[in-house]
């Protein structure tokens, strides 16, 4: 890579305004997830000045688009792809590089591809590489549609991604949790959900219970799973 590119990871956790303590304080901070914090820790390893942030409903746009970006990750669920979309604006007037990636990317590629320069599907490290190497501005053009075959074999493990937990969980107070992953894609065929065409692969529960020894050890509780599949034998 020629320069060392400035890279914002923006995790959406929410659609918009939130009101009341336990959701701005306990319960929304806590959504933060595996593969946004993945791709922050792949752009360090590729070279990358990275800032990871996270919305949860009380922070103003200058907050967290604050600082000089040549690439921005954005992660969406459908929900909260207005806010995405708007976020990508503000953040291509100012020059900057715009990849989607998340739920939203997933099921709606051609309606985010209106937006950003990017979007991302499937993503695994290559991906992230071709994105931060290339740093293609669409100009007016729909964005370019980009997926890896399958799901990363592996992710950055807790360790690796310790300062982007703490960041995401600062913003929490009374419970903190850190979601652990047995699985990636699908075993169902549902013909609604685009998520069901992705194969099933599941991790193995050595690296699922030693995952789970280090949240502990990071002193946070809580195991998650997006199939609650580890103790189904599913795969």
């Amino acid at each position: 890579m020629a320069s060392h590119p400035r890279v914002l990871v923006l995790e959406l956790l929410t659609e918009g305004a939130v009101y009341g303590w336990y959701a701005r304080r306990v319960k929304i901070p806590n959504y933060a997830g595996v593969m946004a914090q993945s791709v922050a820790a792949w752009c360090e390893d590729l070279g990358a000045e990275v800032a990871y942030r996270t919305f949860t409903g009380i922070e103003s746009p200058d907050t967290l688009l604050q600082g000089d970006w040549n690439v921005a990750f954005l992660s969406s669920s459908t929900r909260s792809a207005w806010v995405a979309y708007s976020l990508a604006h503000i953040l291509r007037r100012c020059g900057t590089v715009v990849a989607l990636g998340g739920p939203q990317a997933l099921a709606y590629p051609a309606d985010a591809a209106r937006f950003c320069d990017y979007v991302l599907a499937l993503t695994d490290k290559d991906l992230v590489r071709r994105v931060l190497e290339e740093r293609n501005r669409s100009r007016g053009a729909e964005g370019l549609r980009l997926s890896a075959v399958r799901h990363p074999r592996e992710l950055p493990g807790l360790r690796r991604r310790a300062r982007f937990v703490r960041s995401a969980l600062a913003k929490a107070v009374f419970a903190k949790t850190v979601p652990v992953l047995a699985s990636l894609g699908c075993p169902y065929p549902c013909d609604f959900c685009s998520d069901a065409e992705t194969p099933l692969q599941s991790r193995e529960r050595g690296l699922v219970r030693r995952a789970g020894g280090e949240e502990r050890g990071a002193g946070v509780g809580g195991q998650t799973d997006d199939r609650f599949l580890d103790d189904r034998g599913v795969g």
